[in-house]
């Protein structure tokens, strides 16, 4: 089993929020196949590992004008289990913090590069508030610097006061041993605008549950991501997009690709409260299969409790096409690179949103690797 209760117990002096945490967790209980919202993501492989407890705190590469500091973490009152638990095994926390009116022009990156010689079960916990008038583009990286299986949990909290702007580009390139559990809980105030931009791409089980609730007139949210599991890879991506007052929008963008064994998992939820006229939703999950034996659940989803919205949703799942395959070797390209060209572009649609080049660049890179060949054609 996971061993939770030995990693907790070995603490040395949890705090009362700590104590309160795990207490929290006990109740809710670790999610399985019966949960709706789990019962795709394999999480019996996690379950079946043991593991040792460690904290990670990220490296920071910070631009100047940004606040960036270890505090306490206070009580958090949640529903989420693996909020609870983060929470249950660290008593601090990463803050970043942009004041009023500052513009960063500089992205800030934090490294969460995993090494040791053990399995380890880390659980790592970031908040970002942005002041009013403020911009930050902030740029995850999630890897391994072995083989060496490790859990991560991950539990960010994001804040923007009205009219701030974040940009938050995520990626998980996790060794093929490892899990990845990330919840990114988002308020986004008045005329304010955040930018999530999620790419899953590694680990043995990736999960990343985004959840932004639009509470201010006029605030905007954008979600893209690319899953791309090879292998026996499970990649699940949940969000949860809450319109709570009158004229905000919210745009989604997810492709998810699929090969050999491995699993792509996408559900979509936005939901539209009662007063929120004006709403504009809208959502797209296109996905690709490459192999018979790969598999691609998706499911998006509109609650609506308001008149006079626009929203709108879609799904597709296919394949390769077979008469750009076709053309492309008719033109004297090989069938491997064809089909490569044709999944790249797949990707790019989606990769070329990301506003910085360095990444762009590296999910480019990644992606290409992927086919053990460059896909590229000479002009």
């Amino acid at each position: 089993m996971l061993s939770l209760h030995s990693a907790f117990a070995a603490l040395a002096t949890p705090t009362a929020a700590q104590a309160q945490a795990w207490s929290t967790f006990i109740q809710l209980g670790l999610p399985g196949l019966r949960d709706e919202q789990w019962k795709y993501t394999q999480l019996h492989r996690l379950y079946s590992q043991s593991f040792s407890a460690h904290q990670l705190t990220p490296s920071v590469t910070a631009p100047d004008g940004v606040k960036v500091m270890q505090v306490a973490i206070p009580r958090d009152d949640t529903t989420q289990p693996f909020i609870a638990l983060s929470q249950a095994l660290n008593s601090h926390e990463l803050l970043i913090e942009v004041p009023d009116g500052v513009t960063i022009t500089q992205p800030l990156m934090l490294e969460f590069a995993t090494a040791g010689t053990q399995p380890a079960l880390i659980a790592s916990r970031v908040v970002v508030k942005l002041g009013r008038n403020s911009q930050l583009t902030l740029i995850e990286r999630h890897s391994s610097a072995n083989d060496i299986s490790h859990a991560n949990i991950l539990a960010t909290n994001i804040n923007l006061d009205e009219n701030a702007r974040l940009v938050h580009c995520c990626l998980q390139v996790e060794n093929q041993s490892s899990f990845q559990l990330s919840t990114t809980n988002v308020v986004v105030s008045k005329h304010a605008q955040y930018f999530n931009h999620h790419f899953n791409l590694g680990g043995s089980v990736g999960r990343a549950d985004i959840n932004v609730k639009l509470s201010g007139a006029d605030a905007y949210t954008e979600l893209n991501g690319l899953q791309f599991a090879t292998g026996n890879q499970v990649h699940d991506t949940h969000s949860r997009i809450e319109h709570c007052v009158p004229r905000a929008r919210s745009s989604e963008t997810y492709h998810g690709i699929a090969d050999q064994r491995g699993q792509v998992v996408f559900n979509g939820k936005v939901m539209v409260h009662k007063h929120a006229i004006g709403t504009d939703a809208q959502q797209s999950s296109r996905n690709l299969l490459l192999s018979p034996k790969a598999e691609i659940d998706t499911k998006p989803e509109l609650e609506i409790y308001a008149d006079d919205v626009k929203c709108a949703h879609g799904a597709t799942v296919g394949q390769l096409d077979n008469t750009a395959l076709f053309y492309l070797r008719s033109r004297g390209i090989g069938e491997q690179q064809a089909r490569g060209i044709l999944t790249m572009a797949f990707a790019d649609s989606v990769i070329n949103r990301v506003p910085v080049a360095a990444v762009r660049d590296e999910l480019t890179a990644l992606v290409h690797a992927r086919f053990g060949a460059n896909v590229e054609v000479a002009s």
